[in-house]
């Protein structure tokens, strides 16, 4: 277990993007709280968590540094070839975390991508595919309990949905009617808690899956459709 007497930092906004090896350290600081907390919340629970953290300084930066050449080569495109530099980033990045057959992302890198966006030195688009790596990466951590949805969400939906989706999703989305049955394997018993969330599904079985996985509850919810933003 790593100890310290610092207390973590989550939101170090004013890290710059546009200075590589500053943002890998600022990532490096976010993931390595991370692992204090995770380390800490398992031994006391006896029921580690199954998204672990277990990179050294020395094996995050060998791989950290040649993923974010192209990046940081590409960003000054900004657009399209920007989001598609950050994604090849934090997707090559995750290969080379956690337990190879559960690799995961801190959720709070967000705040790191978002302070470079408000910094005017990340394009929305770039941020966009910052947290659709993120968010489908890992998911709630323990000790987070859900502070970070306000952050995906005020994200999602201050991003165009091009920045989010992939051409395939994109068409996908505009062929659903226009009211559309959702369902959720939710965390908790309680469907009120639940049904919070943010991660539903048009996929039944799946849903079902993740609610038997977790020995919790299926929601069902309707919504309807908003084509444009």
């Amino acid at each position: 277990m790593i100890a310290t007497t610092a207390k973590p930092d989550f939101h170090q906004e004013n890290a710059s993007f546009l200075d590589r090896e500053n943002f890998l350290e600022a990532l490096w600081a976010s993931y390595q709280c991370v692992q204090i907390l995770e380390s800490a919340e398992a031994s006391l629970s006896n029921r580690p968590y199954p998204k672990r953290f277990t990179n050294t300084r020395e094996q995050f930066f060998a791989a950290a540094r040649p993923l974010s050449l192209r990046w940081h080569a590409e960003i000054i495109g900004r657009g399209g070839a920007a989001r598609d530099a950050v994604l090849m980033f934090l997707y090559g990045l995750r290969c080379h975390m956690g337990r190879p057959d559960d690799n995961a992302l801190p959720m709070e890198w967000l705040a790191l991508f978002e302070g470079a966006h408000r910094a005017g030195e990340l394009c929305v688009m770039a941020l966009g595919a910052a947290v659709r790596a993120v968010y489908t990466s890992c998911g709630p951590t323990p000790h987070e309990m859900g502070r970070n949805h306000e952050r995906y969400l005020r994200i999602m939906r201050s991003v165009p949905r091009a920045a989010l989706m992939t051409g395939d999703e994109l068409g996908r989305f505009e062929a659903l009617p226009e009211v559309v049955t959702l369902y959720r394997g939710s965390v908790t018993t309680s469907n009120e808690v639940g049904a919070k969330g943010i991660s539903w599904t048009i996929d039944k079985r799946l849903a079902r899956y993740f609610a038997g996985k977790r020995h919790a509850t299926l929601l069902v919810g309707w919504v309807a459709m908003q084509r444009h933003r």
